[in-house]
């Protein structure tokens, strides 16, 4: 779930807040980040929020995306306060589902290949899952994310501002490995 939320943050920063202007390069972000989202991918077995934090970070300056890491670490501490309660992640998943609507008219309006568009709608179905099963979640549960990401961000503060400690490989940019199929790049 850390990764939609922190996709999720990241086009809405991307897109200064309106990712529906062009909804499908959104949603094209969106699973480029958290490639969950994507029908044929199963759930991650990254088991820490330091593995999921340092998988998205790749996932990002791996990218074309790519970000300054100041913005990426910013975005783990907006991360953290999307996920202080269910219903800020409740409207989250609504937004991006209603961001895969208007990704699916904008594409149809377009002539993608039904293809493409069939894949957006998986990927809508699949965040209405994720919104049923969030909805079942006590808000102790986003309480705990929260403080994880919380505290990730921290240990990532420190560990940059720390004077004696070379700089960190795993921000390091990365050469972009893109594969386009049908005009939607995947990592």
């Amino acid at each position: 779930m850390t990764h939609c939320r922190y996709a999720y943050v990241f086009v809405e920063r991307k897109f200064n807040g309106d990712p529906e202007a062009d909804a499908v390069d959104s949603l094209s972000m969106l699973t480029d980040i958290a490639p969950v989202l994507l029908p044929s991918r199963q759930a991650s077995n990254l088991l820490s929020i330091t593995a999921v934090i340092e998988d998205i970070v790749q996932r990002i300056l791996s990218s074309p995306i790519s970000a300054p890491r100041v913005l990426l670490l910013s975005l783990i501490q907006d991360t953290a306060k999307l996920m202080k309660s269910n219903i800020y992640v409740l409207r989250a998943l609504s937004h991006c589902h209603r961001l895969c609507e208007i990704a699916i008219q904008q594409a149809t309006e377009q002539k993608f290949s039904r293809q493409q568009i069939s894949m957006f709608k998986m990927i809508q179905k699949k965040l209405y899952f994720l919104a049923v099963w969030w909805h079942e979640q006590t808000d102790d549960v986003s309480t705990e994310l929260s403080e994880q990401l919380l505290a990730e961000y921290e240990r990532l503060l420190h560990e940059n501002e720390s004077p004696s400690e070379a700089p960190s490989n795993r921000f390091v940019k990365a050469e972009p490995k893109i594969e386009v199929l049908d005009g939607l790049p995947s990592v």
